[in-house]
């Protein structure tokens, strides 16, 4: 018997565990760049997590649409920032 209610419960504190105990996890006060983090830890996360052509989507979106981002520090990435860059068509 699991300590969890759902699969879906038990995986988000899976995906938070391999976070956090990733050296150099996301850290809200960090400089850590949008560059660095989806290169060195969502994306090897991610590409285990799905199949290869949905993995493929998903990079090429990233590529294409969050790139302006990658010089970015994690925390200066906020929801006004992200609304503004939606509004310009990014």
């Amino acid at each position: 018997m699991s300590e969890f209610k759902t699969k879906a419960e038990a995986e988000a504190v899976y995906a938070k565990l391999i976070l956090d105990s990733s050296e150099g996890a996301y850290n809200p006060n960090s400089s850590m760049t949008f560059e660095k983090f989806t290169k060195e830890f969502f994306i090897p996360w991610y590409k285990n997590q799905v199949k290869e052509s949905t993995f493929e989507n998903l990079q090429h979106t990233i590529d294409k649409h969050f790139t302006y981002f990658y010089n970015v520090s994690l925390s200066d990435i906020t929801p006004l920032i992200l609304h503004t860059m939606a509004v310009k068509g990014y």
